[in-house]
């Protein structure tokens, strides 16, 4: 077959289409490419302090400042000061890489311009290792009805005999605004109840005096019953009471535990046995109400309503509190959960807190929420997420800098807690971001404590 005929026929037709082709690329405008899509601004908004310390002193530690999206938009080491200021993005997070043993990473959100935030605890409370001096304590013969006694200058307590002088190390802690420190023994039968007790101030201890004399004088038995009267747990599967007596700045020196299962009356008590309550003691309190059964954590996250409160001295003690937990509890939280993703140094963690979801949903009054995220199995990373009460319940931790690349989520045994808190020492987010949470569990007279638990930690 002679093939070229054909071809030779077709070839002024090509040449036409290609003339009329080039003729019209020549009249025509060239087009553009399209514009590549601009990535989002990240203009901060303004600028923020952190203020981290450690024991109540000014702490060397990486801060990260986040924009909305969690990606980083500054990242400083604190001076010498303990501060670190950088930019911020109205609502975003900032990051504090604070632990040292255990890799903890602090993170708070909800941050607005001219914020100046604290990480740890700026005021120190003494240590166990300031000894100012020995007090040689001795108490007099035993009462009637005593086998024993114990004797304590603020924390635990130790036996003691009559006939001999207990040495006891008096920590910096101890003493009150006058230099003094208090000491408190108990009489006990053999049952190991208080039947009679003792007490006695003390001063001059300092590194110099190397050793104090503390005599206590004589046994009282003024001893009295407080009682707590629940009333409306609601759904609870299980109620736990804590009861103790302070006396200053004595911790604890009287603790009663206890725990009530359905079914409830219409008031439940919890009794604290006859104890010291005279002017200048403070009892404290703690109701925990459980939504979930506390002995079944393989069925799930164990969650809780949890009210802690210490009440002011008083010259008259009551002899029953009567609390209602409808009012009283946070709501409660519950479904604490994980997300992963593609990065799994940027997982997801959601909550839900039932009662207020909706559109008609009322606020929820209180400070804050609290994200604990840890792992491995062996816990060696810590990650708290301090964030708005009212804000999203479904969050993504943000991202970290190459230099924390070894404190990042990495997949492994991942669990997640969250508690919504309500404290007497905030006012509001605002107060909470101002003051931290180093704290929280060491409440001052008068103060109280409101949390609703979901998830292993307790906070």
């Amino acid at each position: 077959m002679d093939w070229r005929p054909a071809v030779l026929g077709a070839a002024p037709v090509i040449a036409v289409l290609a003339w009329v082709a080039l003729r019209g690329h020549e009249r025509a405008a060239p087009v553009a490419p399209p514009p590549a899509a601009s990535a989002p601004k990240m203009q901060p908004d303004g600028r923020a302090t952190v203020r981290v310390f450690d024991e109540g002193q000014p702490a060397k530690r990486r801060v990260v400042f986040h924009a909305v999206d969690g990606s980083i938009l500054e990242s400083v080491e604190t001076g010498d000061d303990g501060k670190a200021p950088g930019p911020i993005m109205q609502g975003a997070m900032i990051t504090v890489a604070y632990g040292t043993s255990v890799r903890e990473l602090v993170t708070i959100g909800g941050v607005v311009a001219n914020d100046e935030l604290l990480v740890g605890e700026d005021e120190d409370e003494g240590s166990a290792e300031k000894v100012l001096c020995t007090a040689m304590v001795s108490v007099p013969a035993l009462p009637p009805g005593a086998t024993r006694a114990h004797v304590t200058l603020g924390t635990g307590a130790t036996e003691i005999a009559a006939d001999k002088p207990l040495p006891m190390s008096v920590f910096e802690r101890y003493l009150d605004d006058k230099k003094r420190f208090r000491v408190l023994a108990e009489a006990l039968d053999e049952q190991g109840k208080t039947i009679a007790w003792s007490q006695a101030w003390a001063d001059g201890c300092n590194r110099e005096a190397g050793s104090v004399e503390v005599k206590l004088e004589g046994w009282k038995k003024e001893l009295r019953p407080f009682a707590i009267a629940v009333s409306n747990p609601g759904e609870a599967v299980a109620l736990h009471s804590e009861i103790a007596v302070h006396h200053g700045d004595l911790d604890r020196f009287l603790r009663r535990k206890n725990e009530q299962r359905p079914p409830f009356g219409k008031e439940t008590r919890f009794e604290l046995p006859p104890a010291i309550l005279e002017g200048g003691t403070s009892l404290a309190y703690r109701i925990e109400l459980f939504t979930t059964s506390p002995f079944e954590w393989s069925k799930g996250p164990i969650e809780r309503t949890v009210l802690t409160e210490r009440m002011s001295p008083s010259a008259t003690p009551p002899e029953t509190i009567a609390i209602d937990l409808a009012t009283r509890m946070l709501p409660r939280v519950t479904a604490p959960a994980l997300e992963t993703t593609s990065d799994p140094a940027r997982p997801f963690v959601s909550f839900r807190i039932p009662s207020r979801e909706g559109t008609n949903a009322a606020p929820i009054d209180a400070d804050a929420v609290i994200v604990h995220v840890r792992w491995p199995r062996t816990r060696e990373h810590l990650w708290t997420l301090i964030l708005p009460p009212n804000g999203p319940r479904r969050v993504r931790l943000p991202a970290l800098p190459d230099t924390l690349k070894d404190w990042r989520p990495d997949g492994r045994d991942v669990t997640v807690s969250v508690g919504l808190v309500d404290a007497s020492e905030w006012s509001s987010f605002d107060d909470v971001r101002k003051k931290g949470i180093a704290e929280l569990n060491e409440l001052d007279e008068g103060a109280s404590i409101r949390w609703s638990l979901a998830g292993e930690a307790d906070f």
